[in-house]
C-alpha cells in the first residue's frame, strides 16, 4: 500500500501542475525534491493522506469501489496513448541498440536514437512492479466467487499471461515511444543535467 500511495502522489503532482499551467497560462516549476518551502509532492502527499484517512472512517465503501471502477476508462486511454506513441516512434525515429554510454551521447536534435536493453536505473521499474504485484492479490476473491471454479487454474494462468504481455508491450513501446523525435524538446532541455538521456 505504501508503494501504491507513492505512485498516486507522483501521478497527482504533475497533474496538478498541468491544471495550474492551463488555468494561469504560466509554466510552474516541477520540484523533484520533496519540500514544504514551495509547492511540491509533499503537499500532494499530505492532502492524499488526509483524503484517504477520511475515506477510511466510512464503514460502507461500496460507493467508492463503484467510483474507482470508472478508473479503468482512464487506464485504457493511457494504454492506447502509450501504444500509439510507440508505433509512431517506430516510423519517425531511427533506433539502434547500444549501451547507456552511447545512449547518453545521443544527439537529440537528430532522428537517431540509441536504446539500451539493460540499465542500472532499476528503482523506478521496481516500484511499479511492486505496485502491480501487490494489486494482483485481488485475484483471490475473484477466483473464490468464480462461476466455474473448475476452470480457476486455467483462468489464473491466462490472466497472468495477459498481464505479462501487457507489461512487455507497454514497457517496450513506452520506452521506444518516449525516446522518439516527438520528445526532442524534452531531451534538449535535460541535456547536461543529471536527467540527461533519461525518461523522467
Amino acid at each position: 500500500m505504501v508503494v501504491y500511495f507513492i505512485i498516486m502522489t507522483q501521478m497527482f503532482y504533475p497533474i496538478t501542475l498541468a491544471i495550474i499551467a492551463s488555468a494561469t497560462g504560466q509554466d510552474p516549476v516541477f520540484n523533484t525534491e520533496p519540500t514544504l518551502l514551495v509547492y511540491s509532492q509533499s503537499y500532494i502527499a499530505i492532502a492524499l493522506f488526509l483524503f484517504v484517512s477520511v475515506i477510511s472512517l466510512k464503514t460502507d465503501l461500496t460507493i467508492f469501489m463503484r467510483a474507482s471502477s470508472v478508473g479503468i476508462i482512464f487506464l485504457i486511454m493511457m494504454m492506447i496513448f502509450i501504444v500509439a506513441q510507440g508505433v509512431k516512434a517506430l516510423f519517425n525515429t531511427e533506433f539502434t541498440v547500444g549501451d547507456a554510454e552511447q545512449s547518453n551521447a545521443t544527439d537529440w536534435t537528430t532522428q537517431e536514437r540509441t536504446i539500451t536493453l539493460v540499465n542500472d536505473n532499476f528503482s523506478p521499474i521496481a516500484g511499479v512492479l511492486c505496485a502491480g504485484y501487490c494489486l494482483h492479490g485481488i485475484t483471490v476473491p475473484i477466483l473464490k466467487k468464480a462461476k466455474h471454479p473448475e476452470n480457476n487454474q486455467r483462468d489464473l494462468l491466462l490472466g497472468y499471461f495477459f498481464v505479462f504481455l501487457t507489461y512487455i508491450v507497454l514497457g517496450a513501446l513506452g520506452y521506444i515511444g518516449f525516446m522518439g523525435v516527438d520528445f526532442m524538446t524534452y531531451f534538449e532541455l535535460k541535456k547536461e543535467t543529471e536527467l540527461a538521456g533519461q525518461i523522467d
